[in-house]
C-alpha cells in the first residue's frame, strides 16, 4: 500500500463531510432546508435535548488538539497538527461509526483553551482531546469540571494502556452515545485491562470492546438512554454488515401526508441530522488503516507541512473546508434561539455546500455573543479551515465580527446573510435592468430594512452604479446627520446614499422611485405605495417567508416584474445562488479574502445565464437550484481573485468550470 502522503494528496485529505439527504429538487431543498429546516430548530429551541436526536449531534464529537506534545520540531505551526486529529477521526468512522469534527485550537493557554471547549458543546455529543500536554489537559479537567454537560476523554490519561486504543476509543464513544451518559466514570479504563486484546481480531476485540464499556456505563446508573447492551451490539454489528446508515429508520410512504415543514422534523429525527462524515479511504482493518493513520504516517505528513505550511491545503482537508458558523442570534425568521436551535440550520447549509459545490462545510455553533470573544474563539479554531462562512449572527455584531475576521486571518471570511444576499440581489437586479431599458445611475431605489442584508445589498448597489438610493428603517428615511435610531454603521451609509436627503416614512420616499428592495418585514408595502411609484416599477419583496406585498397585490398595483425569497413564487431570490460557487472559487485559488469585485463578478456570472431570449418578467434570475450557475460563479469568482491579486495559486478557471461541472455527474473532484 502507498504511503500517507500519496493517499492525502489524491484525495486533498482523508476526512470529509458526506450527505445523508443529497440536495437535487425543490423538495429535497425545502426538507433539508427553508422552510422545513425553521420547524426544526424552533423544536430544539424549546427543548435543546431535541438537538441529539433532531441533528447529527447525537452522534458526533469534536477530536481537538492544539499539538502542543508534537510541537517539538522548530518549524511547527498550528496546520502541523491537522494530520494527527483528521487520522483520529477516521479510526471513529470506521471502527465506530461515529461523526468525529477534527479541530485544531491555536492556543497552549488553558484557561482559553477550556473556554473553547465549554462554547464548542452545542455541538457535539463528546470531545477526545488529543495530544495536548499532560499539564495542560489536567489543568484544563479541572477548570471544566462540573461545567460540561458533554463527556470528555483526556487521551493521555490511557495512551499507554493498550497498543489498540484507537479501537478502544471508538468502542468507548460508541457505548458513550449510545447509553446517553454525560461523564465519563473513572473506573472504565479498568475495562480495557480486562479484556487479553492479542486473543480477538480487530471487529471481535471492537465488539468485546464495546460490550464490556456498555455494560458498565448502564451499571453505574447514569445511562440516559434505553438501550440495552444487546442492543447496542447488536445495531453495531448491523453497521459492520450493511454499512454507515444502516440503523436509521427508513421514511414512510404516510410521511407525505403530513405538512412539509412537521415532514422536515420527521425526517430529521429519522436520520439524525442531514450530514455525516465521511472517509475518504474505506478501511475496515486495523492493520490498513495503520499503515495510513499511525502515529509514523502522520508525523511524515506534518514534516512536509512543517516544510511548506501551504501544503496543509493540499495534503489535508482544509483546502476544501468551510466552517458555517452561528451564535444562534438572528436565525431565520426566529430571532435569538441560542447555539442548539441554529444546529440544524448550519447542517442545512452545510448540505448545500456539499450539493452545489461539493465544499465540505463544518457546522460550528458558538455559546457566545461577545464580540471580541467569538473573534478570538473563532481565529484560534481556524487552523483546520479553508475558509469561514457567518450565518445568522444578529447585526450590528455581525459587521464587527467580520471586520475582526477578515483583518485578523489570511483565509475567505464571508457573512452570507450579507453578501450572499447581495450577490444574487445584484444579479436580479442586473437583469431587471436589461427589461426597462435603464441604467443604474439614472434610477431611484429604495432600500426598505437597514439591517445586515440591506447594508451590504446597498453597498454592492453603490459600487455598480446606483448614485440615487435612499435606505429606510422603521423611522424612515435614513440620510446624513440624522440623530435618531442612527448607529455607526447607518451613519457611515448614510453618508454615501439618500444625496437629496429625502425625509419621510417609505410611503413619502417611494414615491416616483423605479426600483424597490425589501428586507424588512411582512406587509409594509402597500398596493397605494406601488402605485406612487414610476411607471413599470420593480419589486424585490424578500422578507421571509412573507414577503413586504404578496406578488399577485404588486401586479395588480402595475408592478413590472416582482421578485421574493420564496420558492412558491417566480424569481427567487435565493443565497444558494451565490455562496456555494463563491467558496468553490476562492478555495480553489487560494484566495486570501472575498472582495467587493469578486462578489460582483459573481453576480453577473449569474445574470449572464439567462439568456435575451429566455429572460422575461417572471425570469430573471435562476431557479435556486440551476446546476449551471455554481460552474459559472466558480470560474467568475477564481478568476477575479486572479486578477486582483487575492489568489494564493493561479488555477485556469476554465478548469474550475469543468471539474464543478463534472462534479454534479460524478460526485467528487
Amino acid at each position: 500500500m502507498k504511503n500517507s502522503i500519496y493517499y492525502r494528496e489524491k484525495y486533498s485529505g482523508l476526512w470529509g463531510i458526506d450527505l445523508k439527504v443529497p440536495v437535487r429538487d425543490s423538495y429535497s431543498l425545502s426538507l433539508v432546508y427553508t422552510p422545513g429546516v425553521g420547524k426544526v430548530s424552533s423544536v430544539v429551541a424549546d427543548d435543546v435535548t431535541k438537538s441529539f436526536t433532531l441533528t447529527n449531534r447525537g452522534n458526533s464529537i469534536a477530536v481537538i488538539t492544539n499539538g502542543s506534545t508534537l510541537s517539538k520540531d522548530e518549524y511547527f505551526n498550528p496546520f502541523c497538527a491537522i494530520p494527527t486529529v483528521e487520522a483520529k477521526a477516521l479510526y471513529y468512522r470506521e471502527y465506530g461509526a461515529i461523526d468525529a469534527y477534527p479541530l485544531v485550537i491555536d492556543t497552549n493557554n488553558k484557561k482559553t483553551l477550556a473556554n473553547i471547549l465549554l462554547k464548542l458543546t452545542p455541538n457535539f455529543a463528546g470531545i477526545d482531546l488529543l495530544n495536548v500536554t499532560p499539564d495542560v489537559a489536567e489543568n484544563v479537567q479541572k477548570i471544566i469540571k462540573d461545567k460540561i454537560d458533554i463527556p470528555v476523554l483526556y487521551s493521555h490519561e490511557y495512551s499507554q494502556l493498550i497498543n489498540k486504543n484507537n479501537i478502544f476509543e471508538s468502542m468507548l464513544f460508541r457505548a458513550i452515545i449510545d447509553t446517553g451518559v454525560d461523564a465519563i466514570p473513572q473506573n472504565i479504563f479498568e475495562v480495557i485491562k480486562q479484556l487479553n486484546c492479542e486473543d480477538y481480531k480487530d471487529i471481535e476485540l471492537a465488539k468485546a470492546v464495546l460490550s464490556s464499556t456498555a455494560k458498565r456505563l448502564i451499571g453505574s446508573g447514569k445511562a440516559k438512554n434505553n438501550m440495552t447492551v444487546e442492543q447496542i451490539v447488536e445495531k453495531y454489528d448491523k453497521y459492520i454488515v450493511e454499512g454507515k446508515n444502516s440503523w436509521f429508520e427508513k421514511a414512510l410512504p404516510e410521511e407525505a401526508s403530513m405538512p412539509l415543514v412537521e415532514q422536515s422534523v420527521e425526517l430529521h429525527r429519522r436520520i439524525g441530522g442531514v450530514i455525516q462524515v465521511e472517509s475518504k479511504l474505506k478501511l475496515k482493518e486495523l492493520s490498513s488503516l495503520n499503515n495510513i493513520c499511525s502515529t509514523g504516517e502522520t508525523n511524515k505528513v506534518a514534516k512536509e507541512i512543517a516544510r511548506d505550511y501551504t501544503r496543509a491545503h493540499d495534503l489535508t482537508a482544509k483546502g476544501n473546508l468551510v466552517a458555517v458558523i452561528s451564535d444562534g442570534s438572528a436565525v431565520l425568521g426566529l430571532g435569538d434561539i441560542g447555539p442548539e436551535g441554529a444546529l440544524p440550520v448550519m447542517e442545512g447549509k452545510a448540505a448545500l455546500f456539499k450539493s452545489l459545490g461539493g465544499v465540505d462545510a463544518m457546522p460550528i455553533c458558538l455559546r457566545s455573543q461577545d464580540v471580541d470573544e467569538l473573534v478570538e474563539i473563532i481565529s484560534q479554531l481556524s487552523p483546520i479551515w479553508g475558509g469561514i462562512n457567518l450565518e445568522d449572527i444578529a447585526a450590528p455584531r455581525c459587521f464587527e465580527i467580520e471586520k475582526k475576521l477578515i483583518d485578523k486571518l489570511n483565509i475567505p471570511v464571508f457573512h452570507d446573510d450579507q453578501h450572499g444576499t447581495a450577490v444574487v440581489v445584484l444579479a436580479g437586479f442586473l437583469n431587471a435592468l436589461k427589461l426597462t431599458g435603464q441604467k443604474p445611475e439614472d434610477i431611484k431605489m429604495v432600500v426598505n430594512g437597514a439591517g445586515a442584508g440591506a447594508i451590504a445589498v446597498t453597498n454592492l448597489l453603490l459600487q455598480s452604479g446606483v448614485k440615487n438610493l435612499i435606505l429606510c428603517d422603521t423611522r424612515g428615511a435614513i440620510w446624513d446627520r440624522r440623530a435618531d435610531g442612527m448607529n455607526h454603521y447607518k451613519s457611515e451609509v448614510a453618508k454615501r446614499t439618500n444625496p437629496d436627503k429625502v425625509k419621510g416614512d417609505l410611503a413619502e420616499v417611494i414615491k416616483g422611485a423605479d426600483f424597490f428592495i425589501g428586507l424588512s418585514a411582512r406587509d409594509v408595502l402597500t398596493q397605494d405605495m406601488v402605485k406612487s411609484m414610476n411607471s413599470n416599477p420593480v419589486i424585490f419583496a424578500l422578507a421571509n417567508p412573507y414577503p413586504e406585498i404578496m406578488p399577485d397585490k404588486a401586479k395588480e398595483a402595475g408592478a413590472f416584474i416582482v421578485a421574493t425569497g420564496r420558492s412558491d413564487f417566480k424569481n427567487q431570490v435565493n443565497n444558494s445562488l451565490a455562496f456555494p460557487g463563491i467558496f468553490r472559487g476562492a478555495l480553489d485559488v487560494k484566495a486570501k479574502k472575498i472582495t467587493n469585485e469578486m462578489k460582483i463578478a459573481a453576480a453577473r456570472a449569474i445574470a449572464d445565464l439567462i439568456t435575451e431570449d429566455e429572460l422575461n418578467p417572471d425570469y430573471i434570475i435562476p431557479h435556486a437550484l440551476d446546476l449551471k450557475v455554481p460552474p459559472a460563479v466558480a470560474a467568475a469568482v477564481a478568476q477575479e481573485a486572479i486578477k486582483s491579486n487575492m489568489a494564493q495559486i493561479i488555477v485556469n478557471p476554465d478548469e474550475i468550470f469543468e471539474r464543478v461541472k463534472n462534479y454534479f455527474y460524478e460526485g467528487s473532484f
